[in-house]
């Protein structure tokens, strides 16, 4: 597979066309709501990762489609919760649902998507695909709660423990997945699940990087909604490690002055640049477990997707 030419856009199509036709119901009005939602496709990072994985062990994307579709419905269920937690305005370059309705009605939206997922998950053939879904969601959900609670300036070991619950759980039930769904067994799931894992890490890490120097025309998004929502980012945890913690504190305090002082302080401090190595160390372990599959001959289709995933602008 060649990213540059339109197999990617090939899945992004099939996922979209399928998640629409499962989301249908018996309201109209409903329904109007949810042609909304989906009218604006996600970029299709992890079924795209997904038809990668399956490649690497000569399953077809037909065989895993369905798992691709479940997998992106969950991750836009989610996203419709995070609008409401963080107080988005925009997602994708459009109004979020809190901001055009209420949280009331994202959140049931949120609910109801989910439920969509689960349902179609249940008509997948293999009762461990289930299971591997579920453990997805109870760790996605974990890490958001924990992220949640914590109120206080928190340490690197904590930020990577949240996210990999609340992100790389997803790439890494994506990477299971497409093995399993392809006819494979044994080690090969278990690589591919510590892929997920490594991906999953590096995609939030940079991630977290766009909420400094991104742009919010080609993210679809504000920019600094991560220090405007006192969520502590890697770019952050390293520029103010050394700062005494009353300073900390005093600094996270005054909302109205901590956006352009923290940022500041992370450009100063080489935030980013510190959390986009971190990310490349994900990187580099995701291809050396690449490299334990012995398929070279396919092997090579992660390049670009390495190379997308450390240069991506939304």
């Amino acid at each position: 597979m060649n990213l540059k030419n339109s197999a990617n856009t090939v899945i992004i199509r099939d996922v979209y066309n399928d998640i629409g036709s499962n989301m249908i119901s018996s309201e109209p009005l409903v329904d109007d709501i949810l042609r909304q939602i989906f009218v604006q496709r996600g970029k299709g990072i992890r079924p795209i990762f997904m038809a990668l994985v399956g490649e690497l062990v000569g399953g077809s994307w037909e065989s895993l489609r369905k798992g691709a579709v479940v997998i992106e419905t969950i991750h836009n269920a989610s996203l419709i919760h995070d609008d409401v937690v963080d107080k988005s305005r925009l997602r994708r370059g459009v109004e979020t649902l809190n901001i055009k309705f209420s949280n009331r009605i994202s959140v049931l939206f949120g609910d109801f998507v989910f439920m969509k997922a689960l349902s179609l998950a249940h008509t997948i053939d293999i009762p461990e695909a289930v299971h591997i879904i579920n453990v997805a969601i109870e760790r996605m959900i974990e890490g958001e709660i924990s992220e949640s609670l914590t109120n206080e300036f928190i340490d690197e070991e904590t930020y990577l423990k949240i996210i990999g619950n609340k992100t790389a759980s997803l790439f890494a039930a994506s990477g299971e997945l497409a093995v399993l769904l392809s006819g494979v067994d044994g080690y090969k799931k278990d690589l591919a699940r510590e892929l997920g894992e490594s991906v999953g890490m590096a995609f939030q890490i940079i991630d977290d990087t766009l909420d400094y120097n991104g742009e919010t025309d080609v993210m679809g998004k504000p920019q600094f909604m991560d220090v405007i929502s006192g969520n502590i980012t890697l770019p952050v945890i390293h520029s103010l490690k050394r700062l005494p913690s009353d300073e900390v504190e005093a600094l996270f305090a005054n909302k109205k002055d901590s956006v352009n002082r923290i940022t500041a302080l992370v450009k100063r401090n080489d935030g980013i640049e510190y959390a986009s190595e971190k990310a490349g160390e994900y990187v580099q372990n995701a291809r050396e477990i690449i490299d334990r599959f012995e398929e070279k001959k396919t092997s090579a289709v992660f390049d670009e997707f390495f190379d997308m995933l450390m240069t991506r602008v939304c």
